[in-house]
């Protein structure tokens, strides 16, 4: 791990200890147990459902993101994702989302710095999803003025990150590595990582697949606020889909922030905060989050232990033999890739 890496962990454990302390300051051990315990079966199971779909969407749509060339298989995609979204949830700051770019450049060949570029692609359609979903939301609930303040930031942040993004994509393919770049070692291996960067932001040159990125990134988010309705009812909290919908949304734009292990601090805060503007008591509130929590550990490791099955398929099938491998790991030393 990097210096860069330990910095970005020790930041996330520090923010999520003083985000817990804040978030459990008055509440009730026994109520948040309660709530936990007494959450209704059948809309666990349905929520689960919502949240295994929603992952095969993501994987689905991560594999949009890679050109026909790259010849990235839907199992691929889908262990790599399963293997990365559950180091998420033991690795601060979302360094889960590196392992799962080592994870697809070992087991597909394709360059790390590319599966990089497509999480850019993959993480911008998400920000402008439940942006679209925090502006259409927000009008129905009377929150306070720094609500609207920050979704008309992010909204402005969005767009402007989408236009960037397209010409970047534009301009990838007309880069030329420079005569003197090559002379130096350092630069020339950097230039490379960049030029694969922005590879990866290929898909947006696409018409077709940029919308097909799109609207996977609506059924994504539009799953998981249904999850969080369920989630609701199952702890007998009287809210709808429209409270599930903001609350979606702005976890969403909470997870932004480096934290700890699954979000330890960061949503619990951010839970309480947004289910108290309902009324709702703040252990009551605490009870609720770590409900939605432990429902959707057990999800993704569910998905994680079915994702396992196509990657070590997909894996014997493009491994190379020995001696190719060797090869490719002294070219990828060599590159930096």
């Amino acid at each position: 791990m990097t210096r860069a890496s330990w910095l970005r962990w020790l930041i996330g454990l520090g923010v999520s200890a003083v985000l817990i302390v804040l978030a459990y300051r008055g509440t009730d051990g026994k109520v948040i147990v309660d709530t936990i315990a007494h959450a209704q079966p059948s809309y666990t199971v349905a929520s689960m459902f919502c949240l295994l779909a929603s992952f095969a969407i993501r994987c689905w749509r991560w594999r949009l993101c890679f050109d026909p060339e790259d010849e990235v298989t839907i199992g691929q995609s889908v262990g790599a994702y399963g293997i990365g979204n559950a180091s998420t949830q033991v690795i601060p700051s979302r360094l889960g989302d590196l392992v799962r770019v080592y994870v697809l450049g070992q087991c597909s060949g394709v360059s790390k710095s590319k599966a990089l570029g497509t999480l850019v692609v993959e993480r911008l359609s998400d920000l402008f999803t439940v942006v679209l979903m925090l502006t259409v939301m927000l009008p129905a609930f009377d929150v306070p003025a720094s609500f609207k303040a920050a979704d008309l930031t992010g909204a402005a942040l969005a767009i402007a990150a989408l236009i960037v993004v397209y010409l970047l994509a534009r301009a990838g393919p007309d880069l030329h590595e420079p005569a003197w770049v090559r002379r130096r070692g350092f630069t020339h291996a950097a230039f490379g990582m960049m030029i694969q960067l922005l590879r990866g932001f290929s898909a947006v040159r696409s018409p077709a697949r940029a919308a097909a990125i799109m609207i996977s990134s609506f059924a994504v988010w539009g799953l998981t606020a249904v999850a969080y309705t369920l989630w609701f009812w199952a702890v007998s909290l009287p809210l709808g889909w429209t409270h599930g919908t903001l609350l979606t949304a702005i976890f969403a734009l909470t997870a932004i922030v480096p934290s700890g292990p699954s979000f330890a601090g960061s949503f619990d805060l951010v839970g309480r905060t947004t289910l108290g503007l309902f009324g709702v008591d703040p252990s009551v509130a605490a009870g609720y989050v770590n409900y939605t929590r432990v429902v959707s550990l057990i999800a993704i490791a569910i998905f994680t232990v079915i994702a396992l099955v196509p990657l070590k398929l997909s894996w014997r099938r493009t491994a190379p033999e020995p001696a190719e491998a060797g090869r490719r790991i002294l070219t990828a030393e060599a590159t930096l890739q």
